[in-house]
């Protein structure tokens, strides 16, 4: 059995917006993180390329749609 991926809230938000959007920027911006011009860009490439965030990716894009729905809706509530 594999050990479980532990990510925090803004993580987990990335991963989530990353794969609704295909876009590491704007799945940066949308889970919270601080938005500065001048680096924001490759802070959210380099989120993107972390292992623990790529498996987490992996594992959302494997699930069924309906699931994908469902984790987002608890994670925007967490959100608010």
């Amino acid at each position: 059995m594999s050990t479980p991926i532990v990510l925090n809230r803004k993580q987990r938000a990335f991963c989530e917006f990353y794969v609704k959007h295909g876009h590491a920027g704007k799945a940066y911006r949308e889970a919270g993180y601080k938005v500065e011009a001048n680096n924001f860009a490759q802070s959210a490439n380099r989120l993107s390329k972390q292992p623990h965030i790529m498996a987490e990716v992996a594992r959302i894009k494997a699930l069924p749609v309906d699931k994908k729905k469902i984790e987002l809706d608890l994670l925007l509530e967490e959100l608010e």
